[in-house]
């Protein structure tokens, strides 16, 4: 994380799945990334982030067809999820919130897996703008979760 933190001097999250929610339970921010709402700690939905869809593609089957059921796009939820399980990283770009001057923000994230496939939690990158799911970006996200599942090893 920390790595990859240096690397992109944005916002760099590490969350776990709790029922139908992520939890966040790390973040690494540079003093001059943009403004984001996430705080250690907090709880994320699954189906409107990109750390939580990185979850929720790895997730049980009841999990999932729970969280598509009360989503207004599950068509478009689904090919996000399909894209994490084959390519192993989402990319999204939606609005900030919390500031004006970075009307938008991306997040590229990635699941991080046992050796037996099985979901330990997620990495995501949030930076403003398009930036964050770059090519470069999503590689560099994809490699950091891998090293993190290797350093596991469970």
């Amino acid at each position: 994380m920390e790595d990859l933190h240096q690397v992109t001097r944005q916002h760099i999250l590490l969350a776990v799945r709790d029922g139908h929610e992520a939890v966040l339970v790390e973040r690494l921010s540079a003093r001059d990334a943009a403004a984001v709402k996430y705080r250690v700690g907090g709880r994320l939905p699954l189906t409107e982030t990109g750390i939580g869809i990185a979850l929720l593609a790895h997730a049980p089957d009841q999990v999932r067809d729970e969280a598509l059921a009360g989503a207004p796009d599950a068509g478009h939820l689904r090919r996000l999820m399909a894209t994490v399980r084959t390519e192993g990283v989402c990319a999204m770009t939606g609005p900030n919130p919390l500031r004006t001057g970075h009307a938008t923000m991306s997040t590229v994230a990635a699941p991080i897996l046992n050796r037996r496939g099985d979901l330990l939690g997620a990495l995501s990158l949030v930076a403003p703008d398009e930036g964050g799911t770059r090519a470069a970006a999503r590689i560099a996200l994809r490699t950091a979760s891998l090293a993190v599942s290797r350093t596991v090893g469970l």
